[in-house]
């Protein structure tokens, strides 16, 4: 998976571009300054990298403190920071940074894969869980977006498969706490699956689900000084409620279902056999699923900018797999056909990211999204 993955010929870097950087500069300096890259900041007009002069200063067009800070999250350059580290000791750093993005994702999203694996093992004889887990890999935005740059969704979806494991096999809960609050401080629209899956765990365990706090409160701490120490604030300036939206749009909840531009049941047509009637956890997925559409539907920006297929719940695809996991079976084997070569596509054709662009910006005619005479998967 790892080889298919960095292979793929297709990146897209462009929200995720100081990823790599500032993961090198915690590795060599210790901190979070983007000063090493400050003439490339400044070439890229200060795209996404604000200037820490005891607030912080977004967008700016020069910085005299030379406190550059990154805009997204820094947790994910936390987590990847090992992983380039590895990647620049064995192949050097003279390689542009999106081909290390690519890398490091790779590396993400195998490993989401492998703890897909797992939990199909509980369930399913080895042929299907084998079948399931490439499923999840090569059929869904995993391969035609969260490997295509270090964006956040890779990450953040490893750390729900995770939780999700730990859960099915009543594991640590100390080590699910960790992982939910990592989750939340990678891309913080996980507060919706990490709430409701604690709600369930102390209905369910009722006693002794202190350690879950724990683990959640000491990655907390840790990332809340991080934010303090470099923004000035308890949280960093992504994690605004600013950036919230308003009102459901029903347009775009519809959108998120089954436009040719963003829909699950268009990019992933298998999940239909999904529907039906669940136990009380597949509906605790299913309620899952539900709310962080209407939460992404609320967003003037629901339909995730210039990007391919529904970006924006690549993190939950976890829980999506646990709701098709009963509904494993070959019959399905067309659906995932169709599947995998929609985001082949996306892995492998660049005149599909393009279509965001041509022939009017996503951003400026966001009704492009509903345009069956020109779905992007046909570009």
């Amino acid at each position: 998976m790892f080889l298919v993955y960095a292979l793929s010929p297709v990146g897209t870097a462009g929200d995720s571009r100081w990823t790599v950087p500032l993961a090198r500069s915690i590795v060599r300096d210790g901190d979070v300054n983007l000063r090493e890259v400050a003439p490339a900041i400044a070439a890229a007009d200060y795209y996404a990298v604000g200037c820490f002069d005891r607030t912080w200063q977004y967008p700016t067009t020069a910085c005299p403190s030379g406190e550059l800070r990154y805009y997204y999250p820094v947790a994910l350059s936390v987590v990847a920071a090992p992983v380039v580290a590895i990647f620049d000791a064995l192949l050097g750093t003279a390689r542009p940074t999106n081909v290390t993005e690519i890398l490091a994702a790779s590396v993400f999203g195998a490993a989401a894969a492998v703890v897909m694996l797992e939990i199909g093992l509980m369930t399913l004889p080895w042929p299907k869980a084998m079948v399931f887990a490439m499923v999840f890999a090569f059929a869904t935005p995993m391969w035609s977006v969260a490997t295509r740059a270090l964006w956040q969704h890779g990450p953040s979806a490893l750390c729900n498969a995770l939780v999700l494991w730990l859960v099915l096999r009543r594991g640590s809960l100390l080590a699910m706490g960790a992982l939910m609050a990592l989750a939340y401080f990678l891309r913080p629209t996980n507060v919706v699956p990490e709430l409701l899956l604690v709600g369930w765990l102390v209905m369910e365990r009722r006693q002794g689900v202190w350690p879950l706090f724990v683990g959640a409160g000491a990655v907390g701490l840790v990332f809340v000084g991080l934010s303090w120490m470099n923004y000035g604030t308890l949280l960093e300036p992504y994690f605004s409620p600013k950036r919230l939206g308003g009102s459901v749009s029903v347009g775009a909840v519809a959108a998120y279902l089954i436009s040719p531009g963003r829909g699950i049941f268009v990019f992933m047509p298998y999940l239909l056999l999904a529907l039906g009637r669940w136990t009380r956890f597949e509906g605790l997925m299913a309620a899952t699923v539900g709310l962080q559409i209407l939460l992404y539907a609320a967003q003037p920006d629901w339909y995730g900018g210039a990007s391919y297929g529904p970006r924006y719940l690549t993190d939950l695809l976890p829980q999506m797999f646990v709701l098709f996991l009963p509904a494993m079976q070959w019959r399905a084997a067309p659906l995932m056909l169709v599947a995998v070569l929609i985001h082949g596509r996306g892995a492998t054709s660049l005149a599909v990211h393009e279509w965001s662009k041509t022939p009017v910006d996503v951003n400026v005619a966001p009704e492009r999204l509903w345009n069956w005479r020109d779905p992007s998967f046909l570009r």
